[in-house]
């Protein structure tokens, strides 16, 4: 009699394999669904959004108003701040300041469902808007900063130029930042002033060192655990103590 051999099938699903894994909403891959980049309080982070195919263009006159109320509306928002901003056709980069990974994902967020609901709204048209998740790089070094700051900035000449364009204005209309010789200042006053030390070398603003807080005044009440943030802003504001940065 023959032995008894052996069958062995090999299982279909789970494990690394070629072709596993989500597949690419396009013919082109998107952000990955990956735990995104953990980063320091204050770490300058640049950030794109991108809009979906059909959607008129973002730089039109109905368009630029609704991201323009947008901006103004969420600059400064969940911890998060937003310092610079450039408008294209189809996407928008944004120069931010957060408080951490999860108040970066709540701010953007809200900007991205804002904007997705107006331009609806506008358009009258329903369904999705932006053609995937938000792109963001942390910005750890002087150099890294300098460049996503230019970037940024001459974003759109340097689209014009790959389309063989050339832009006669000199001050981007779509673009605005802590900046007065290079923004409008209606744009200007879609953004807040940086307080990171690399973004503010970046635009070459004065930095200016944190005031000490006098300490409080005899018989004054002492702040308990859940009112100790708040006493501390009563002792700096009685003591007319401002923060410059």
């Amino acid at each position: 009699m023959e032995p008894d051999t052996e069958v062995r099938t090999v299982s279909r699903r789970g494990g690394k394999r070629p072709g596993a894994g989500r597949k690419p909403k396009g013919p082109k891959a998107g952000v990955p669904h990956v735990r995104r980049e953990s980063f320091s309080y204050g770490t300058p982070i640049h950030v794109t959004v991108r809009v979906c195919k059909g959607i008129p263009s973002l730089r039109s006159r109905k368009a630029r108003r609704v991201v323009f109320q947008c901006l103004d509306a969420a600059k400064e928002r969940f911890g998060v701040r937003f310092t610079q901003f450039s408008i294209q056709a189809n996407h928008i980069h944004l120069i931010v300041e957060a408080r951490s990974r999860w108040a970066l994902t709540r701010a953007i967020k809200g900007f991205s469902v804002r904007i997705a609901r107006r331009l609806n709204r506008v358009y009258s048209r329903r369904g999705q808007v932006f053609a995937d998740r938000y792109h963001a790089h942390p910005l750890r070094t002087p150099s890294e900063v300098r460049n996503a700051v230019r970037y940024v900035m001459e974003n759109s000449r340097i689209h014009a130029l790959r389309r063989g364009e050339y832009l006669r204005h000199t001050v981007d209309p779509f673009a605005g930042g802590p900046c007065a010789q290079r923004f409008l200042e209606a744009c200007r006053k879609l953004v807040v002033e940086p307080r990171s030390f690399l973004l503010r070398r970046a635009w070459e603003i004065a930095w200016v060192r944190r005031a000490v807080a006098a300490p409080p005044e005899p018989g004054a009440p002492r702040a308990g655990p859940a009112d100790g943030f708040r006493h501390r802003w009563i002792v700096r504001e009685a003591a007319g103590v401002r923060y410059a940065a």
